[in-house]
């Protein structure tokens, strides 16, 4: 799945922290596709200032798309993630955006689009 940056870091905020023994393998694998490596920090001159990342959209939009393989255990893990958020009213509108993209089925909520 081609991911731009916003996308990449909001599903790091998006995966398990904790987990039986497979659980913790599939997020540390997610970890490293997700993350931004040391070149593309470098060359996107992403800065942290009080909490909030920020990264020269111009670079990014010259890199392009990164293509980020996300296998179906992982899309499980993000979704009770989301699921656990969504109970604590902790999602943000960017987080519709990532259900949407990877065409997630959020346990126990079904979308009310019938009036």
């Amino acid at each position: 799945m081609k991911l731009g940056v916003k996308d990449r870091l909001m599903l790091l905020g998006c995966i398990p922290q904790r987990g039986d023994i497979l659980t913790l393998r599939i997020v540390q694998e997610l970890q490293r596709k997700l993350g931004l490596s040391e070149k593309e920090l470098k060359l996107l001159k992403v800065v942290q200032n009080d909490g909030n990342i920020a990264w020269d959209q111009k670079a990014e939009t010259k890199m392009g798309l990164v293509e980020v393989p996300i296998g179906e255990k992982a899309k499980e893990l993000i979704a009770t993630q989301i699921k656990a958020m969504s109970d604590q009213e902790g999602l943000v509108l960017d987080h519709l955006a990532i259900i949407d993209k990877l065409n997630l089925k959020i346990p126990g909520l079904e979308e009310e689009t019938e009036a």
